[in-house]
């Protein structure tokens, strides 16, 4: 991830345009051992568990989700951890605790950030402005001031083994981290080394051993003057350059092709840089299974990895195939199959993707569309559970959590309100 602030912006990566790709990040909450679900009842979290009992009374005045067996909790303006029977494993006395993550957790004490074991035992002492958890092994912080931030990296036992000298950078994938060093993006690997002498105006996380890179290069004009703009390519692990920056925007391999952007149209490369798929597309997703979406105008469809068009272009809105089918957009929202076919009819309002079988379909209240009448559908699009929640998220572990007159309850797969909505969260 990138961390320039103290705020972090978590979202997806998304294609949508020729510019450089979004260094945010995406953080899954990961839930381990007992299937646990914060819940807030005036005005204080506990868990509930997937029958639906209260199994962590709410006395909390924040809680995070579990992982690695342990749940960050706020307790009297203090954060602390709990396990899963809700006894308190970490007294509270941290300003801020992040959730678990190979063994270690990120806590603020005194305004600077350090690391903890499950334990409680202080394994890394308070001393950083600012730490993000651990990652292959490694976890960045901000050992500059507030006028001056700068990244570096320390081991499990504290050791600064990537010296902090970084103004940006990235989280380490497959054992490389691009970082941002006195103005341009390098390489590094664990050892804080420099992979080679290169030096770019952006570096993107490795994918399948690539990473996208962006140079500035001259370009002449009408007028025959001079211009810079960035132009896209990719560096192997070594850090050298084996596809020449010579596109408009470039993202990251998936399933051996990267979409590329030449003059405001996308098409794929090979690892070899071979076009494989001729830039034609206005828009493009990432390939998923041998086929990608694919926007031409403003329609969307679908092509395989020779660049057939195999579901022609007709929605207004597709996602990625998931379990089998895709969300579209096609006067109202459905799902259709793989070879293009509906699936499920597209008549709903709104709708979510499938889990764990069933899908949460929104028909609209009003003319505006400001409220929703939500219910589930099975995969052959039958309503398995009548709209009729004011919110509706997806199933986890059996539950689905819903909303009713402002307030929130449970589900089970056939609908049986198995806990009453009377939770504020």
């Amino acid at each position: 991830m990138r961390r320039t602030t103290l705020l972090v912006l978590i979202c997806l990566l998304s294609l949508t345009s020729c510019t450089k790709p979004s260094k945010y990040q995406q953080q899954p909450q990961n839930v381990q051992g007992k299937a646990l679900f914060p819940i807030k009842q005036n005005g204080k979290w506990g868990y509930i568990d997937v029958t639906g009992a209260i199994v962590i009374s709410p006395r909390f005045d924040e809680a995070g989700h579990f992982s690695e067996g342990l749940a960050a909790v706020k307790i009297d303006e203090k954060w602390g951890y709990i396990d899963e029977s809700g006894n308190v494993a970490i007294k509270p006395r941290y300003e801020t605790a992040w959730e678990f993550s190979e063994g270690l957790a990120g806590v603020e004490l005194g305004g600077k950030f350090g690391f903890i074991d499950r334990e409680g035992s202080v394994v890394i002492r308070p001393q950083y402005n600012f730490a993000f958890n651990f990652h292959e092994g490694l976890a960045f912080v901000d050992a500059g001031d507030w006028e001056n931030r700068k990244w570096g990296a320390v081991d499990k036992s504290g050791k600064m083994v990537i010296d902090a000298r970084y103004d940006e950078v990235w989280d380490f994938s497959e054992g490389l981290a691009g970082v941002k060093f006195n103005g341009r993006w390098r390489v590094i690997d664990k050892t804080g080394r420099f992979v080679n002498e290169l030096r770019f105006e952006y570096v993107s996380p490795f994918s399948e051993g690539l990473a996208v890179m962006v140079v500035n290069v001259e370009t002449a004009s009408l007028d025959e003057t001079s211009n810079v703009a960035e132009r896209s390519g990719f560096v192997n692990k070594r850090g050298e350059v084996v596809i020449a920056p010579k596109f408009d925007a470039a993202h990251r391999f998936y399933e051996g092709l990267a979409a590329v952007c030449i003059n405001d149209k996308w098409g794929f490369i090979d690892k070899t840089e071979k076009m494989v798929i001729e830039p034609r597309f206005d828009d493009t997703l990432k390939f998923n299974k041998g086929m990608v979406a694919v926007k031409v105008g403003h329609l969307w469809g679908f092509i395989n990895k020779s660049g057939k068009m195999v579901i022609k272009p007709q929605f207004h809105f597709t996602s990625h195939f998931f379990h089998g089918c895709a969300r579209v957009i096609f006067n109202g929202f459905g799902y259709i199959d793989r070879k293009g076919k509906f699936a499920i009819m597209p008549h709903f309002d709104e709708a979510q993707g499938f889990s764990e079988g069933l899908a949460a379909v929104g028909f609209s209240a009003d003319s505006w569309r400001c409220s929703f009448s939500w219910g589930y559908i099975d995969k052959s699009g039958k309503m398995v559970i009548k709209p009729r929640f004011d919110e509706a998220r997806p199933f986890y572990e059996g539950l689905a959590a819903v909303e009713v007159d402002l307030k929130y309850g449970f589900v089970d797969r056939t609908g049986k309100l198995v806990v009453e909505a009377k939770f504020d969260e």
